[in-house]
C-alpha cells in the first residue's frame, strides 16, 4: 500500500489484538493522526491482502485443458505456436485447423497458454 509516498507493507494481517500496533506504524510513518486516513489506509492493506491471497489461491488453475471451456488441445496449441514461430499468418493458421481467429492472437500473444512454452 502507498500512502503519502511511502510503501507501507505488513507482514500478516493484523487481527483484534494487533489493529493497534497496525494503526500506531502507520501514525509513525505517514505522520498521520486523522482516524478518517488511518481508517483509510488500514482498509486498503486489507483489500490488498485480500486480492493477494485469491490470485495466489487461483494460480495454476484451469490451465489449459483443465479448464472446463478448452477448445484446444495440447498438441494443437503447440502446432499452431510452432506456426506462428516459423512465420505463418494467423488467417492461414486459423483456415487450416478450423479455429478462431481471436483464440491464435490470444494463443501469439500470450493471453493463454502462456504455460506451453515451445
Amino acid at each position: 500500500m502507498k500512502q503519502h509516498g511511502i510503501n507501507i507493507r505488513f507482514l500478516a494481517k493484523p487481527d483484534k489484538d494487533t489493529t493497534t500496533d497496525v494503526i500506531d506504524t502507520i501514525k509513525n510513518i505517514t505522520g498521520e493522526s486523522s482516524p478518517v486516513t488511518i481508517n483509510k489506509a488500514v482498509r486498503l492493506y486489507l483489500r490488498d491482502e485480500q486480492k493477494l491471497k485469491m490470485s495466489i489461491a487461483r494460480k495454476g488453475k484451469n490451465n489449459g485443458v483443465d479448464n472446463h471451456k478448452s477448445i484446444l488441445t495440447i498438441d494443437q496449441v503447440i502446432e499452431i505456436k510452432k506456426r506462428l514461430k516459423s512465420g505463418d499468418r494467423i488467417c492461414d493458421i486459423s483456415r487450416d485447423l478450423k479455429i478462431e481467429k481471436h483464440n491464435i492472437k490470444n494463443i501469439k500473444y500470450n493471453n493463454t497458454w502462456r504455460h506451453i512454452n515451445i
